[in-house]
């Protein structure tokens, strides 16, 4: 009697050592082999992906692997399909390991960045992976210090009784420098700038880590975009970078006017409002100016100017002069003036400032009756340092990824003496105290996508001032559009706060210029407000809805906001609507 050829193999296949089946998706893989070599290649098994994969790839991916491991003679002794199962006998072979391996033409500093330690090989075990990663650590090396075209390889290799004896052999290739940056596209820039700003000046050492961080760091300019692929052509030992960039609108004019409940006046309105300009690209070198001026209440007015020298002299750094003056009212005025470095790196930013705040009491409350026993003037010199660290999709209108910001400060404060101290007893002025003041600021952004059309944003942030003698004037202001929605701007003080604001937006158009959506907000704060004196809390909240509408004329928007905290009751004649626009130009 003839059995069919499928039934022998079956059959041979039982009585061949030790099987083990394994489904693939449609198909089944049935191996088998002596005992000690099936559990090594069921133990490697475990490790492939088996999922939408043929029978014989997870076949051929299991020599491979085992190979690495240093089984190089491992191999498929007979192998046959019969309907949907794939019968493989496997044979492992012998384990092959280090005698030694040699630096060879390696120097002391290439075995160092790459790691290698020469007894690491010597009667070890032979891993492939750890081959590759000691030739990967020396190519990368060679790539960013110059030598992108370095080449690694075994010389002088022997192998006797599966003991492997071999040396490094390190071929660097020609030593590269950066050429001319070239910028091709609309995009109104100047190379020089470009240079600087990315790094890449020319007959600097090639370093292939700031071609590789080209696009994310172009992603923080707001003024252009990269349409393209970065290229690098390589000539006479340089290597030139062509930059295909195309222009966006950056810079801005806007404006926001609040339309408020007039306290002390049933049924009329308070209007309020901001205009803020923004001007990017300068000169087309990436200098950057701010002013914003805001009408807080009727006699309470900030004004905000900064300008940013991005790179001077090619520096690898950004310089930045910041001037705030804000008048409160008849109570007192405040004028600050900073200036900042900022040394970026990657999606990091590392800012150091140095700065000078005076305050001062104005002639309306200086009578005795008016006497502000929480405020006091004084002088403040104070450094700092911010560390900030941007991961968002996009710069104006992210709709994925996160910001966080951390930063301390610390400075001696000069307490101007008690002007009202001469109606008193003692009938003459205290000299002047100097104290140390400090604070710490944290903040974070999170955007998540939902769905096609939801977004998910929510910001957390709070500061606090730390000293012996911290006065209203010195304070925080919290309250306003860009803060705690459903309040006049600045409408309250803190020496102390945490607030969160979340939004639920529901985006109806989105491009690269326009951002378009519905949203609504639940703003919530702690509040403490401690001088010399008091010592108090509240916990208020901001609920609302708006719209943010992108037009070929600029981005309008509008939202309503209702407020509760200790000062304000959660009532619509205490609603606040606040109606923005921005121009893009």
């Amino acid at each position: 009697m003839h059995l069919p050829f499928r039934w022998i193999i079956c059959f041979f296949f039982t009585i061949y050592g030790i099987s083990v089946s394994v489904t693939v998706v449609a198909q089944r893989l049935k191996l088998s082999g002596s005992e000690p070599d099936m559990k090594i290649f069921q133990a490697h098994l475990k490790h492939i992906e088996q999922a939408d994969r043929g029978a014989s790839l997870v076949l051929a991916k299991l020599i491979s692997s085992v190979q690495k491991e240093g089984y190089f003679t491992a191999r498929v002794l007979s192998d046959t399909l019969i309907q949907d199962t794939l019968f493989a006998a496997l044979n492992l072979g012998e384990h092959f390991e280090w005698a030694y391996l040699q630096p060879g033409n390696l120097d002391a500093l290439a075995q160092e960045r790459s790691g290698f330690r020469e007894k690491f090989f010597i009667n070890k075990p032979f891993h492939y992976d750890e081959v590759d990663k000691l030739f990967g650590k020396l190519l990368k090396h060679a790539e960013n210090n110059g030598h992108p075209f370095a080449t690694v390889s075994f010389a002088n290799t022997a192998i006797n009784h599966h003991k492997i004896h071999a040396a490094v052999n390190y071929q660097p290739g020609p030593k590269i420098t950066f050429g001319r940056l070239q910028v091709a596209g609309n995009a109104k820039v100047k190379s020089s700038f470009l240079e600087a700003y990315l790094g890449i000046l020319p007959k600097r050492t090639y370093d292939e880590r700031k071609i590789m961080q080209i696009p994310e760091m172009l992603m923080n300019l707001p003024f252009l975009s990269l349409s393209a692929p970065v290229e690098v052509t390589f000539q006479n030992e340089t290597a030139d970078v062509i930059l295909n960039l195309s222009e966006t609108k950056s810079n801005s004019a806007d404006g926001v006017i609040n339309f408020l409940p007039a306290e002390g006046k049933e049924g009329s309105l308070l209007l309020t409002g901001e205009l803020n300009i923004h001007l990017n690209n300068l000169w087309q070198s990436g200098k950057e100016f701010l002013l914003r001026w805001q009408r807080l209440q009727i006699a309470s007015q900030r004004i905000e100017m900064s300008y940013r020298h991005t790179r001077p002299f090619r520096l690898p750094v950004d310089a930045a002069i910041w001037f705030n003056m804000l008048k409160e009212d008849t109570l007192f005025y405040n004028r600050k003036m900073a200036f900042t470095l900022d040394f970026p790196f990657s999606n990091n930013q590392l800012t150091t400032t140095a700065g000078w705040q005076t305050s001062r009491l104005l002639e309306g409350i200086t009578s005795v009756e008016n006497r502000p026993a929480d405020m006091r003037g004084f002088d403040l010199m104070s450094i700092s340092a911010n560390f900030t660290r941007q991961k968002t999709n996009q710069v104006y209108y992210p709709t994925g990824g996160y910001t966080f910001s951390l930063g301390g400060e610390t400075g001696r404060k000069t307490i101007q003496p008690n002007v009202y101290a001469a109606s008193d007893s003692v009938g003459e002025l205290p000299k002047k105290t100097s104290v140390g003041q400090q604070a710490v600021h944290i903040s974070g952004e999170l955007y998540r996508r939902i769905g096609n059309n939801w977004l998910f944003f929510y910001k957390l942030s709070g500061a606090g001032l730390f000293g012996k003698s911290i006065f209203v004037n010195d304070m925080y202001r919290i309250g306003g559009i860009h803060s705690l929605r459903g309040f006049y701007d600045n409408f309250f003080f803190a020496s102390q706060y945490g607030l969160s604001n979340l939004e639920l937006r529901l985006l109806f158009e989105q491009t690269k210029e326009t951002y378009s959506y519905l949203f609504a907000f639940y703003d919530q704060a702690y509040l403490r407000k401690k001088t010399t004196i008091i010592d108090t809390r509240d916990h208020p909240l901001g609920l609302g809805a708006g719209i943010n509408l992108s037009t070929p004329a600029g981005t309008f928007s509008l939202v309503y906001g209702l407020g509760r905290s200790v000062a304000q009751p959660f009532n619509m004649q205490y609603s606040k609507v606040h109606f923005g626009y921005i121009s893009r130009f």
